[in-house]
Order: C-alpha cells, then structure tokens, then sequence
C-alpha cells in the first residue's frame, strides 16, 4: 500500500513537471519527495513487521522486489514527464563562432552585429539525453545493490577467529572504504534524482542533463572501479588472517 502511494506521488508529480510554469514545477518536486518519504517509510515498515533493528538490504523477501519495481516506475514516469516538458517547450541553445573583422562586416552588410546559430533539438534527440540520465540512475542502482551485499557480507558478518575479526574491523575502518562509501552515498541511484530535482527547482532541467549526460556515466565507472579494486583489497586482507 505504501509503495502504492509512492506511485500516485510520483505520477502527480510526472503530470505536474510537464507544465512551462516553474510554480507547478516546484510543486512536482514537492510531490516526487513525498514519493520519496513512502519509498523510505516502506523499508522502515517491512524491517519493523520482521522484528529487525539492523538496517540490512531484505533481498530474499518479496517486498525488495516491490520496492524496486515501485522505484523503477516512479522515476521512469517522472523522466518521461521531464521529456514531454522538454519536447513541448525545446531548449535554445546558440552556438556562436569568432568573426575576423572583415567577416564580420560582410555578413552584417557593412554593419555590426551578433552572429550565430541555434541549435534545433529534434524529439529524438531530446529522449536520447533523457535516456542516458534514465541509464545512468539504472547503472547506479545496479552497483549500488551490489556493493551494499558485497560489503555487507565482508564486514557484517561474523568471524571465526580473532585475527579475521581484527582484520575485518581495520579494513572497516580505513580511509579508503570510507572514502569509497561517502561517493556511493552521493552517486546512488535516488541521490542523482534530488540532483534532478534540485536542477528544476533552479529552473536548470535542461542544463542538468546537458551536464550529465556523458560525465555522468564516466564517474560512475571510475567509482565502480576503484570499489571493485576496495572489495580486492578486502578478500585478500581477509584470507590471509583465515
């Protein structure tokens, strides 16, 4: 039911996000963060009925699967909403180039003046960098599923021996892993929505996702990297104390 209530936010919100007046817009966003409070009230509720107190990742219930379906088609409907707005109303954009003096004169008939040409944004091509926001939200929440497992079986889980438990506990500890945690914690799949919805707030929607579109995916890799390479470090530190 929670779930539910998520979507009819984010589908008001979708509806909402479309509109060319940045009060209804700002309003979207208000309406997509009450998508954002079920969708963490779920969590705390499904932990609750189960008598957990840790905040652990329920992979193997049915609710995990629901909570990543409702997330799924929350944000895809409020980033189709986002590309009507833009498909509606497309983005001007001038591209500018620097005339020699004599240039100049001659295409302005002897006269000053401002030269440039404006950029004409096709539908397809607007759904094209919408799409690669839309991807990059589906990379980080692959990694970030699979990190949040990953690291959680390697230092929550309890140890054998003294010297295993000491080395899980130092490598929990290092600057590395925290620094690795903290950009996760930035780079996570509903971390990129608030920046999405930050933007509009802003009126910046199109500048966002100008701005990401491809930047977004490289620090995303660079970060999968440089987690992947932490996780080595971690099996290896932990093997040898075994």
């Amino acid at each position: 039911m929670i779930s539910f209530t998520g979507l009819v936010f984010a589908g008001f919100a979708a509806r909402c996000v479309v509109s060319d007046n940045i009060i209804r817009q700002r309003i979207a966003v208000l309406l997509f963060q009450g998508r954002t409070w079920c969708d963490a009230l779920d969590g705390i509720v499904a932990r609750a009925r189960m008598g957990m107190v840790k905040h652990a990742s329920l992979r193997s219930t049915p609710g995990y699967v629901i909570d990543g379906l409702a997330d799924t088609l929350g944000f895809t409907a409020f980033l189709v909403g986002c590309y009507y707005y833009l498909r509606r109303w497309p983005p001007n954009e001038s591209h500018y180039r620097v005339l020699s003096s004599k240039e100049h004169l001659e295409k302005n008939g002897g006269h000053a003046g401002e030269n440039g040409s404006q950029t004409n944004w096709t539908a397809r091509r607007l759904f094209y960098v919408v799409f690669c926001f839309g991807m990059q939200i589906a990379v980080s929440a692959f990694f970030w599923d699979r990190y949040i497992h990953s690291y959680s079986e390697l230092l929550e889980t309890p140890q054998s021996t003294v010297g295993t438990a000491m080395a899980q506990n130092e490598q929990l500890k290092s600057a590395f892993t925290w620094m690795i945690m903290w950009f996760w914690r930035v780079c996570n799949a509903h971390c990129l929505i608030q920046f999405l919805l930050i933007a509009i707030v802003m009126g910046n929607m199109w500048e966002f996702f100008r701005f990401v579109q491809y930047s977004g995916f490289a620090v995303l890799l660079v970060l999968a990297f440089f987690s992947e390479l932490n996780l080595h470090i971690m099996m290896s530190s932990l093997m040898q104390t075994s």
